[in-house]
C-alpha cells in the first residue's frame, strides 16, 4: 500500500500570481481540480462527465477555461490528462 501524503506544498506568492485573474468561482474549480489531481498522482480524467462531477456539475465552458491555467502554471507539473 502506498504511503499517503497528507500535505500539498503551495507557494502563496506563485498561487496568487497564477490565479489573480480568476473569479472566485473559477478559483474554486481550479482548487478542486488541483486537489483531485494531487490525490490521483498528478492526473486528471480526460472525460468531461467525470470532470463535471469533480467540479460539482460546473459548466463545461468554465472547466475548459480553467484547465489550461491548472495544467500550465509554474508550480504544477502535470504532464497529460489520463
Amino acid at each position: 500500500m502506498a504511503q499517503k501524503i497528507w500535505k500539498m506544498g503551495i507557494s502563496p506568492d506563485n498561487f496568487i500570481a497564477d490565479t489573480v485573474n480568476l473569479t472566485n468561482e473559477e478559483l474554486g474549480l481550479y482548487f478542486r481540480l488541483l486537489c483531485y489531481a494531487w490525490k490521483n498522482e498528478a492526473t486528471l480524467p480526460n472525460d468531461m462527465d467525470r470532470l463535471k462531477r469533480i467540479c460539482q456539475n460546473a459548466d463545461e465552458k468554465m472547466i475548459n477555461y480553467i484547465l489550461p491555467h491548472l495544467l500550465f502554471d509554474a508550480f504544477l507539473s502535470f504532464s497529460v490528462l489520463s
